[in-house]
């Protein structure tokens, strides 16, 4: 009986002492991150298994700043516009923009973050092939799952025929030996790409007489639009820590 009662004892002293201890540390909240599995080094790559580069240490950033856990989940390009779209077990999706793939997100409410990188997008040709015009183009190259926009015009009226590769790599190189006249691409990359990947700077060139355009890298989500507020908030405060990745990874 006297070991019940001293166990009984120790037990309301250690619940009256439960209210003053300190409080267990809150686990992070975790969400999943579509990403593309696009080589696109270095903005974003899956590279040894993991995706990678630039765009990654952006988000991995905020989410330490505000105590979030990013799971990053890649997918080819079209299966992540339809599983970002059409079921629940992605959070958010990176990149994306509204310009991209609207027939299918059309019924969507999506929200999108500020940019995350901007860029351009354009012809890259053989520098002695600049300035000859959009009609020395047949076969225009770009990345599967892409949709080059400022060709669809072209493209549907039967003037360019539209190859695309699987990788970074094989589209450059089909360009290179003359297998398409042009390819559409990210010209940071692209530059990137020849000079560091594959040690040949300036084989292909921007082209400004072709059609070309401005792009924007946002972060989208159809369920958590206040957080897309948060990563908003934090692109504004935290652009000299941006600046400093970008120099890292050799972008402007």
């Amino acid at each position: 009986m006297q070991a019940f009662r001293l166990t009984a004892a120790a037990s309301l002293l250690l619940a009256l002492a439960l209210p003053f201890s300190a409080p267990v540390a809150a686990q992070a909240k975790e969400f999943t991150v579509g990403v593309e599995t696009t080589e696109y080094y270095p903005i974003y790559a899956v590279r040894d298994q993991q995706w990678t580069g630039f765009s990654r240490e952006v988000l991995d950033a905020f989410a330490a700043k505000k105590g979030y856990k990013f799971n990053y989940q890649p997918l080819p390009v079209l299966r992540l516009f339809s599983e970002f779209v059409s079921k629940d077990n992605l959070d958010f999706k990176y990149p994306d923009n509204p310009l991209w793939r609207s027939d299918i997100k059309k019924d969507a409410k999506i929200s999108y973050s500020k940019p995350v990188f901007e860029s351009v997008e354009g012809g890259m040709v053989l520098p002695a092939n600049v300035g000859k015009g959009l009609d020395a183009v047949q076969v225009l190259g770009t990345i599967r799952g892409f949709t080059p926009w400022p060709y669809m015009d072209a493209i549907e009226s039967k003037k360019v025929v539209m190859e695309s590769s699987d990788d970074l790599k094989g589209l450059v190189q089909k360009a290179m030996v003359g297998r398409v006249q042009a390819i559409f691409i990210n010209t940071d990359i692209a530059q990137y790409h020849m000079t560091h990947e594959l040690k040949k700077p300036g084989a292909l060139v921007l082209d400004k007489g072709l059609p070309g355009n401005d792009v924007q890298y946002l972060l989208s989500t159809r369920k958590h639009a206040a957080v897309i507020a948060e990563f908003d908030e934090f692109l504004a405060s935290e652009t000299a820590l941006i600046d400093s990745l970008k120099a890292k990874y050799k972008l402007k």
